[in-house]
């Protein structure tokens, strides 16, 4: 199968919303897992919702670009 641009805006698409979706449930999860084996900090806390954030801004940054492309 030959990659058409049409291809490669549907996988950009796809990984933009994939990586949102990551970020939501990893937060979600950790910070459950952190809560239930009283493992959860402040510090931690902040440190997690940075990265979830940051990976689930990424995901949008990748479907924002795909969608101005079609």
């Amino acid at each position: 199968m030959k990659w058409i641009s049409r291809h490669k805006l549907l996988l950009a698409e796809r990984f933009g919303e994939a990586a949102r979706e990551s970020a939501i449930l990893w937060f979600v999860f950790s910070a459950l897992d952190a809560l239930v084996t009283r493992g959860l900090t402040v510090a931690w806390f902040a440190s997690n919702t940075s990265v979830a954030i940051a990976v689930w801004s990424f995901g949008i940054y990748f479907e924002v670009v795909a969608k101005e492309k079609r």
